[in-house]
């Protein structure tokens, strides 16, 4: 037991286990702490009162999103509503609609399983995206048709078409998952993904700077083999597919690195 403040669940340390701390001012208020070191608030509440009372776990954020002092006032704000013997996590899920539900997708399943910046990068598609265009219809409303017409308006930009419907694809598997709709009834099912041309990134000097000052560091720890093949992909400027059947990166016992080249019979 101990008080969740904030430098609380900032010092406290991940072990190789799922580690539950609860709260000794609020009761039922707790932080989960991960072997990953993903640290979650939670509420342990119970519905009504007597020995007859449900009882229920739910999430309330991960400490990235929510600070303590917010997560608490959830808290209270939910065992208050618990008090009154009505679930305060419940929702009509037959009526929820798809702004709704891209909430819900984002405090039940983003802010939980995604790093920070996943989770900014899906409430940009869901804010340009997403409740534009599908925020008034109901979950189970959303039709196959429907999201064919909003991929296809994107043709132009398939990197964002294919971003926007791998986004909604999840969010209506979890849909089914939740009880939002039926099984087996995903509407991004047979939405075919657009080609997208490979992207082709350029290293500046002070990011191939950080990269040999990373290597440097791992120097004792990686394999000298693996080092040795991101040098000669840096020098020679081959790609792994080209580069790799052309050279042999060998190491010698000094450390220095050789380039072997091999024959080949295929023609590139």
């Amino acid at each position: 037991m101990a008080k969740l403040t904030t430098q609380f669940v900032k010092n406290i340390q991940p072990t190789k286990q799922i580690n539950l701390y609860w709260d000794d001012l609020l009761k039922g208020f707790g932080l989960c702490v991960r072997p990953s070191g993903k640290k979650t608030f939670l509420l342990k509440y119970r519905i009504g009162r007597g020995r007859g009372a449900i009882s229920r776990k739910q999430t309330i954020g991960s400490h990235l999103v929510v600070s303590s002092e917010v997560a608490r006032l959830k808290a209270k704000e939910w065992l208050l509503i618990a008090s009154q013997g009505k679930d305060p996590c419940k929702v009509d899920n037959d009526q929820t609609s798809m702004k709704e539900f891209s909430k819900i997708y984002i405090h039940k399943y983003a802010q939980i399983k995604k790093k920070k910046s996943s989770v900014v990068e899906d409430e940009r598609l869901i804010k340009l995206q997403i409740n534009p265009f599908f925020g008034k219809i109901r979950v189970k409303d959303l039709t196959r048709a429907m999201v064919e017409k909003h991929h296809g308006s994107l043709h132009n930009t398939p990197h964002m078409a294919n971003r926007f419907l791998a986004l909604l694809s999840k969010m209506m598997n979890l849909a089914e998952k939740w009880e939002f709709r039926p099984l087996f009834s995903n509407p991004c099912k047979h939405v075919d993904r657009y080609p997208e041309d490979p992207r082709k990134v350029y290293l500046k000097m002070d990011q191939l700077e950080r990269v040999g000052s990373a290597m440097r560091e791992l120097k004792d720890i990686e394999s000298p083999y693996v080092l040795g093949a991101i040098q000669m992909l840096i020098l020679t400027g081959f790609g792994v597919n080209l580069g790799m059947p052309l050279y042999i990166p060998i190491v010698t016992e000094s450390n220095d690195l050789i380039l072997e080249f091999r024959e080949v019979c295929e023609t590139y």
